[in-house]
């Protein structure tokens, strides 16, 4: 038997029910809590209405379930994900700066990698805005009944798909392939897989929110390329700002004229 979701007017006054896949559903009262935690933040779900709900199919819901039903068992465990769930574009930002400075000097070629990489997770967040408004898609603690998960950190209540620190980290991955030293590739890959599982993990997302991530990602990471060769000067010239890419023969020159 299908399920029910209610939608609502502006003013918050019940409008109608709409049927939807066999799942269960948060009824207005259930949902008083995402209301009251975001006030401010219903206002998409409202304009947008069940949009979300199309997307809900029965691979979805199980694997949701199986990886979310992982949380709330081991604090570490929790701890962990919540971690690389928040603070993902934090932790690439911090590794873009180690890996910058820890880089030989004279290497300008990988450092416009990391460059490149960096862009490709802004793109990826540019594409993910657009998508948004195209499709609205309302996330999992929205529509599953009270009980039936694990939230573990706070959320709006902004459309699911695609995550967006699940497509940023995917398009640093993306960006870094083929261009970057190994050590970062599998180093900013690792991260992204454990990101996207992350997501869903603490229960804001649903598993083909970041599968489709790494899609958006990918796709980022290769068209960011197009403008390389735009972007390789203004790479050049902070990498020299810092002391770095030049000569050795240069190098050498000024220090010897600054040792007199």
């Amino acid at each position: 038997m299908n399920s029910l979701l209610w939608t609502h007017h502006k003013d918050g006054r019940q409008a109608k029910k709409v049927h939807g896949p066999p799942y269960v559903f948060r009824s207005p009262a259930e949902s008083q809590n995402v209301h009251e935690l975001f006030p401010t933040d219903v206002r998409p779900f409202r304009r947008h209405k069940t949009r979300g709900v199309s997307g809900l199919d029965r691979f979805d819901l199980s694997l949701y379930h199986a990886i979310n039903g992982l949380a709330g068992h081991n604090a570490v465990l929790d701890d962990i994900m919540r971690f690389f769930a928040q603070y993902a574009l934090e932790i690439y930002g911090l590794l873009f700066i180690v890996a910058w400075f820890a880089l030989p000097k004279p290497d300008l070629r990988n450092r416009h990698a990391l460059v490149m990489a960096g862009l490709a997770g802004i793109l990826a967040l540019i594409i993910n805005v657009i998508i948004a408004h195209i499709w609205y898609r309302s996330r999992p603690f929205v529509v599953l009944s009270h009980g039936s998960y694990q939230q573990l950190v706070p959320h709006s209540v902004d459309s699911s798909f695609p995550s967006d620190h699940a497509s940023g980290s995917w398009a640093f991955a993306g960006g870094s392939w083929g261009r970057a030293p190994k050590w970062i590739q599998i180093l900013f890959t690792a991260i992204a897989i454990v990101v996207m599982f992350a997501r869903v993990y603490v229960g804001v997302h649903w598993p083909t929110d970041v599968l489709a991530s790494v899609l958006v990602g990918a796709i980022a990471g290769q068209l960011i390329q197009l403008v390389s060769k735009f972007v390789y000067p203004i790479t050049s010239w902070v990498a020299h700002l810092f002391r770095f890419g030049l000569p050795t023969s240069k190098v050498a020159g000024d220090n010897g004229t600054m040792n007199h």
